[in-house]
């Protein structure tokens, strides 16, 4: 179930304990900016085709799209998160790259955790996608069905919108919140007009990091209890499956 609390303490992690390295406007950091986008616009490209994935089935709940084509599309997207997984590298931080880092006030090696986190948003977001499609694949044999499905697209889209906030508080503004303004408006600039998803009106970006970190986990806090009632029902979802699968071979054994 999305997502993993982990993430999130690292970054924190990251500002509390490399948030006594001065900055200064230099010309090294837009090499960290460049690196850093390599990570979080990958991260927010899954989170985007999830997006997208949601949007299929508003479409078919809402009768644009018919269940087969609905279907369809979900599948297509996931065959594509799953091959863009399978060509991620491990990530790895040169020398240069962690000398940098800590002249920025970064810890490298919470920098490098950051890095190799895309494997676990593309693994969680894959598996949030498979869940919502057996709700999907369901919906056209009964009534019932269908409105777990209506009930369970309102649950994960309500999960997606507070991981955006996660994402953008603790894996984009926390990293930078504390660096001055030539370099938060570089930041800025660099970043974020590139974000698809993990973005809103409702964000403010903080330059203290406390502030950062209260906004975060309020968005946590929201977030474990949409995901507890989630995992209720997603496991109550699964006893059907398993009750329908039984049934039907006890029909082909008679």
């Amino acid at each position: 179930m999305k997502k993993k609390i982990y993430i999130v303490t690292l970054c924190l992690m990251a500002g509390s304990l490399a948030g006594v390295c001065p900055v200064s406007a230099e010309e090294g950091y837009q090499s960290i900016v460049e690196e850093y986008k390599k990570i979080f616009l990958t991260m927010d490209d899954v989170s985007y085709q999830y997006d997208c994935v949601l949007a299929a089935v508003g479409d078919y709940l809402d009768e644009k799209t018919d269940h087969s084509d609905t279907v369809e599309t979900v599948k297509n997207i996931t065959d594509t998160l799953k091959e863009k997984k399978d060509s991620l590298e491990e990530y790895t931080l040169d020398d240069k790259l962690s000398d940098l880092l800590e002249e920025y006030g970064i810890l490298p090696e919470e920098f490098e955790a950051f890095g190799r986190s895309q494997e676990d948003e593309f693994t969680d977001t894959i598996s949030d996608i498979e869940e919502l499609t057996e709700y999907l694949e369901y919906a056209e044999d009964s009534e019932d069905d269908y409105d777990r499905l209506t009930v369970a697209y309102e649950e994960y889209k309500d999960i997606q919108d507070y991981m955006k906030g996660v994402n953008y508080y603790t894996n984009f503004n926390y990293w930078f919140a504390e660096w001055d303004e030539e370099m938060t408006d570089y930041v800025q600039k660099e970043v974020t007009p590139e974000i698809k998803s993990c973005i809103s009106e409702d964000f403010v970006w903080e330059n203290d990091r406390d502030v950062v970190e209260r906004k975060a986990m309020r968005y946590m806090d929201d977030l474990e209890d949409y995901i507890e009632v989630l995992a209720k029902h997603t496991g109550e979802a699964r006893e059907r499956k398993l009750e329908i699968e039984q049934e039907l071979g006890r029909q082909l054994g008679e």
